[in-house]
């Protein structure tokens, strides 16, 4: 008799049970359930300037062109649709995945929701978004740093009437936190972007949009942007 089974009588006849097996496919069946019930429950966070995490109805996502992925075709891309979105009275997400598909995605005016759009593709991918100019703080929120870490994205960057900012995970940080007397220039977002890269060992840079590209790198401590 294999290990396990048991001998059990059922309607008066001998009847085999091997209760390792069927321990194991009850153990399987309750993790499937509890996964499905995590996917349902599973909070869609979003881009945008404030943490409502509220899927909307928005219209559907849309595939612009795919890319060869190489950092020049990566710039050119993220500053082609970045001029078109920038002025617009709704967030729109613009995203490259690993795969080099250049999708957009709409939302509303606080909020976008690419991971609920794309799903797992948006894992890793290089995305940029606007902050529609009445409701933008000049920097990224709670919403886009979470969304940064919880989908592993490569780079991500905002852009709104002023200032275009960047995360880098490629890259270490490059800011320090400024002193007390400059706080009030920075702006609050500005500088917790500052800290979550210094915290998180990554890149973090904002300019502005007025600046010549030769220019970025001099967004320092010093130079308040």
């Amino acid at each position: 008799m294999p290990s396990g089974a048991r001998v059990f009588f059922e309607n008066g006849k001998p009847h085999k049970r091997n209760i390792k097996k069927e321990l194991k496919k009850q153990q399987e069946r309750q993790k499937e359930k509890y996964d499905k019930i995590q996917r349902k429950l599973r909070k869609q966070f979003g881009l945008g300037v404030n943490t409502k995490n509220t899927v909307e109805n928005h219209p559907q996502h849309k595939l612009l062109e795919q890319i060869d992925l190489n950092e020049d075709n990566i710039n050119k891309t993220l500053n082609k649709y970045e001029k078109l979105i920038k002025n617009d009275k709704i967030e729109n997400a613009i995203i490259i995945t690993k795969e080099g598909k250049v999708y957009q995605c709409f939302g509303n005016k606080t909020n976008v929701w690419p991971d609920y759009d794309l799903k797992d593709e948006l894992r890793g991918a290089v995305v940029t978004h606007n902050h529609v100019s009445t409701e933008t703080n000049y920097g990224f929120s709670k919403s886009d740093t979470r969304l940064f870490k919880e989908y592993q994205l490569s780079r991500l960057r905002g852009i709104d009437d002023k200032y275009t900012y960047e995360l880098n995970s490629n890259k270490g940080p490059v800011l320090n936190i400024p002193e007390d007397y400059q706080f009030k220039e920075y702006g609050y977002e500005h500088l917790m972007s500052i800290q979550y890269a210094i915290d998180n060992n990554i890149y973090y840079m904002r300019w502005n949009n007025e600046w010549r590209r030769k220019k970025w790198n001099k967004c320092t401590l010093y130079k308040i942007c």
